[in-house]
Formats: C-alpha cells, structure tokens, sequence
C-alpha cells in the first residue's frame, strides 16, 4: 500500500540522505511488512543513479513479533489518510474503487497532500529508527 507522485521542490533544491535534489522529482512512499523487516516504510525521491532510497523499520519484540510496529503503521496509515484527506478503500464509491486511483475527499487534492506527505515524512525521519 502506498502512494505516489511528482514534487516540484523549492528552488535551492532538498539534501536527503547525502543527495541533492533540484527540480520537479518523482517520489514514491510504501508502506509494507514482510518476515525480515517487519513493518516498514519504504520510500524513493528522485530517479535514476541519484535516487534517495530510504526504510524506516519499526522495531520488533524480543519474541520476533511486530505487534507494535503493526499498530504504529496502522496508525500511521490513518493520519496520513486523515491529513492529505484521501480516501479510505471503505470510504469510495464501487465506481471509484474500479478505477485504481487516489480519490480525495471534499476539498482534497493532490497537491496540498502531497505537501502533507512531505511534513509527515520529515517528522518521521526526524525520528531515529529504534532499528
């Protein structure tokens, strides 16, 4: 589950992990869970050679279990929903659902939640990895 886009960064450009971005990038967040990392969030800025490629673990309990990191993306998930105002599977109309796209709620739209994906992620990766 995830979402996806292009960005038009400001003019002097972001540093992320190293790299510098200019200009209008791609960008991509993924929200997975599988038997080696767990709960995670991947997520890929730029293209290319120069693309930023990052994934935040939650961390797992000493018996190998995610419940924790399992809540946390479920939660997570909900705030994003909530902030950049898109649409629950649950939310959508069958005719909205056929069709495999981002649908926003009243006064959404792609912009403004991508703005909001960009404010989550930074508070996100401003908080390090217990992992």
């Amino acid at each position: 589950m995830g979402v996806g886009g292009t960005y038009e960064l400001p003019r002097r450009g972001v540093t992320i992990e190293g790299v510098h971005l200019t200009g209008t990038i791609p960008w991509m967040i993924r929200w997975d869970k599988d038997p080696s990392k767990g709960v995670h969030i991947n997520a890929v800025w730029g293209k290319g050679r120069d693309r930023v490629k990052v994934a935040y673990q939650f961390h797992r309990e000493s018996d190998g279990q995610d419940i924790e990191g399992w809540n946390e993306f479920k939660k997570g998930v909900k705030s994003l929903n909530k902030a950049t105002k898109i649409k629950t599977y649950k939310q959508r109309t069958d005719e909205e659902n056929n069709t495999h796209k981002v649908v926003f709620k009243d006064g959404g739209n792609q912009e403004d939640a991508v703005k909001a994906i960009v404010e989550k992620w930074t508070s996100l990766i401003g908080t390090p990895s217990p992992c």
